[in-house]
């Protein structure tokens, strides 16, 4: 199931970039929605998470490999066991939150009026945001970790 919303979420990511690589070459169109605004902001914080996704499914399986190497020392350091932990949980809240937000996006807004589809809106801008950066500090955290 989780690959399907990956296939999904990438079908999706390919069709909106194809779709803004049109509409960037034309002239603004004049008086553009609040909404249609609105939407390509929610449409923006998508593609930053999914453009990560498959960074932080490498970085989450490298750390699993690490966590079970460590476990199986003779010898195990704790401390860096936490870390790596840590690091792992970060990265698979991020990951499920992105999961989460586009199962429960309904971009058609059925039976919402303007005034609901502008609340629904700014609360999804605040919520693809959260997770997008939610992604971003997750991956750098862990990248650095795996450096050390």
């Amino acid at each position: 199931m989780k690959y399907n919303k990956l296939f999904l979420g990438l079908t999706l990511g390919t069709a909106l970039f194809y779709s803004c690589q049109s509409t960037n070459n034309t002239p603004a169109k004049a008086g553009k929605s609040p909404i249609d605004s609105m939407m390509e902001i929610v449409m923006h914080g998508h593609d930053e998470g999914m453009s990560k996704m498959g960074r932080v499914e490498k970085t989450a399986q490298d750390l699993s490999h690490k966590i079970d190497s460590l476990q199986q020392a003779k010898k195990v350091d704790q401390t860096l066991l936490t870390t790596w932990k840590s690091a792992k949980k970060d990265l698979d809240l991020a990951d499920s939150s992105m999961n989460k937000w586009m199962d429960e996006f309904d971009m058609d807004m059925p039976n919402m009026d303007s005034s609901a589809k502008v609340q629904y809106l700014q609360s999804n801008i605040k919520w693809v945001s959260g997770v997008a950066d939610s992604l971003g500090t997750a991956l750098k955290n862990a990248e650095e970790i795996l450096k050390k």
